[in-house]
């Protein structure tokens, strides 16, 4: 456990190394990252079966998590990525998953572009091993790969034997609009079939020409004085924006499939001439998720957020913190499967969910919520920071340097050290931990803390759970600790 503490340390410094370099930018971490999104579809998929299951059924996980996390700190990835298969595989209702089961589930698809001109017809892809099965692929062995709109209509499928795959294949797509859409990659053999890849892939009319023009926009290819007038967050949030859809064009690996297709939209409605900036932010983050790359003097800070449909007032802010190797996307891709975001959306909550680095935060808290309410109509007598891991140790800083910020706080899977602070908090906390959780004790330490300088602290250990699955067994308790928060 001692060593495990150790990897964990290291890998907060060299994974937040890597935001601090540039997340999703030519870093030279194209392997790293395609393995992240690797790992992160894998965590997703287990998620949403931990969520169907019985309390017996997910005590089967438990072992394979804590493997997996373990593997994760220790840089085996692909390691990682087998033990998370493992326990997907212990969620399901058969005693024991077929050969063609577990060879599916060690399969990768690989894109050579997750952004395409319209004028392709066609989508070219590898299928490849994520990690080695000892069982090698039935003779009869196909991949099936289906196109779909992002609300999940057919649009075309094809089928392919394995071993051309393994080479490079072309997706025949004819002539499609302009959007974002959904591949899904299944392995046919024997009588079954089993899904094993989920892609989102953008299709873009005149991508090369648009992208460039962004660029003069910003001025971001030039010393030339951009052609068109933008605050810094604007203008950030554009060259990171289009940064990330040169990086899907290209072919790199990010740790996600951002929907390039939309986010190009939104960065050409903010450059384009009498743009209302405010009005623009709210309506994308009222359609979906939105990223922002918050920008205040030589500061700046990539978040991840999300509004209700229908805000009705000020909105409640929920900030949520990710732990040491994870992002800004962690609240909205795992941690429950995003289940967080919807509970937050449900409450008429807006969700802001920051990227962490080397150093911390870009911004603090209170300077990120200055930034977002200058676009935002928000309620800043109801705003909650939530955090796990590391994100856990982050809520404890930003609590000492701004103590009257907080309605609620929020610490799970980890915590930290209260300094000299001696009075207690103007809120109550939630401390939460997984019996099998690493950073239990670390939790309970701050929870202890707490109460000893007059705190209102509630804290709660959930039998049978490890570190990872912390966030997402909490959730409930959470949201009902967050409930009964009156405004101030």
């Amino acid at each position: 456990m001692v060593q495990l503490f150790r990897c964990l340390r290291v890998a907060a410094v060299v994974l937040g190394l890597s935001w601090a370099l540039g997340m999703g930018s030519a870093s030279g971490l194209a392997h790293a990252q395609q393995e992240r999104f690797e790992l992160g579809q894998r965590l997703r998929r287990f998620e949403l079966a931990w969520q169907a299951a019985t309390p017996e059924v997910r005590r089967r996980s438990v072992a394979p998590m804590q493997s997996a996390v373990q593997s994760f700190f220790s840089f085996q990835l692909q390691t990682a990525g087998r033990h998370l298969d493992q326990a997907y595989l212990a969620m399901l209702a058969e005693p024991e998953a077929s050969p063609v089961h577990r060879f599916a589930l060690s399969r990768m698809l690989k894109l050579k572009s997750t952004a395409c001109d319209a004028s392709l017809r066609e989508i070219e892809f590898q299928v490849q091993p994520f990690y080695k099965v000892d069982t090698p692929a039935p003779s009869d062995t196909k991949v099936d790969i289906s196109l779909q709109t992002w609300a999940g209509k057919p649009i075309c499928n094809a089928s392919f034997a394995l071993q051309e795959t393994t080479a490079g294949c072309k997706f025949p797509i004819g002539q499609l609009e302009e959007g974002d859409y959904r591949l899904q990659a299944s392995v046919q053999a024997g009588g079954e079939s089993v899904v094993f890849a989920q892609r989102n892939w953008s299709c873009i009319a005149d991508l090369e020409q648009r992208l460039n023009a962004l660029d003069h926009a910003t001025g971001s290819r030039s010393e030339a004085a951009p052609a068109t007038e933008l605050s810094s967050t604007d203008r950030q949030s554009i060259q990171q924006m289009a940064a990330w859809i040169n990086a899907s064009q290209s072919g790199e690996s990010l740790e996600v499939d951002y929907p390039a297709a939309r986010l190009l939209e939104l960065c050409e409605d903010l450059q384009s001439e009498g743009h209302d900036a405010r009005a623009i932010w709210r309506r994308y983050a009222q359609q979906g998720d939105t990223w922002m790359k918050l920008a205040q003097d030589k500061q700046q800070v990539v978040v991840r957020l999300r509004c209700p449909q229908q805000p009705v007032g000020p909105m409640p802010v929920l900030f949520s913190l990710h732990g040491a190797g994870g992002s800004e996307n962690m609240f909205f891709e795992t941690y429950g499967a995003g289940r967080l975001v919807d509970l937050a959306l449900q409450r008429g909550w807006m969700v802001v969910a920051p990227r962490q680095g080397l150093f911390g935060l870009g911004m603090n808290c209170a300077q990120m919520l200055e930034q977002l309410q200058s676009v935002y109509d928000i309620d800043r007598s109801r705003v909650f920071l939530l955090g796990h891991s590391m994100g856990a140790m982050q809520v404890v800083q930003q609590t000492q340097l701004h103590p009257s910020l907080p309605r609620a706080a929020v610490a799970v899977g980890g915590g930290g050290r209260l300094g000299r602070r001696t009075e207690p908090y103007p809120f109550p906390w939630f401390v939460a931990a997984g019996e099998l959780d690493f950073g239990r004790g670390a939790a309970q330490a701050l929870a202890d803390n707490l109460e000893k300088t007059g705190n209102t602290v509630r804290y709660v250990e959930i039998p049978e759970v490890e570190h990872m699955v912390i966030v997402q067994a909490a959730l409930d308790e959470i949201f009902s600790f967050l409930d009964n928060q009156p405004q101030r």
